[in-house]
């Protein structure tokens, strides 16, 4: 399974739209975090950029995120990607 996280300099983000990059994470059978990407975050409103796409591409199945509005949670899951909200605090930790 691939896990996504807006982040900001090893940060949840507190917005999906104002982060700085994904942090992705595909997680073992184990739920142990066995690799991590960083992906390039599109300028501008992340529900109107192509992040998704590229999340869903990749094989993005879940996005742990500080908070984010109802536009980006419908297009994610519009795309079948599963969204917890109110994570904070280290990515690696968050994971």
């Amino acid at each position: 399974m691939k896990v996504a996280i807006p982040s900001n300099a090893g940060i949840v983000e507190d917005h999906f739209g104002n982060s700085e990059y994904f942090t992705v994470y595909t997680i073992n059978e184990n739920n142990e975090p066995v690799n991590e990407e960083i992906i390039a975050s599109a300028h501008g409103c992340g529900c109107k950029s192509d992040i998704v796409e590229t999340l869903f591409n990749i094989g993005v199945q879940t996005m742990l995120a500080g908070n984010m509005g109802d536009g980006a949670v419908n297009k994610l899951n519009h795309y079948g990607i599963k969204v917890i909200r109110g994570c904070s605090g280290e990515v690696s930790v968050v994971v």
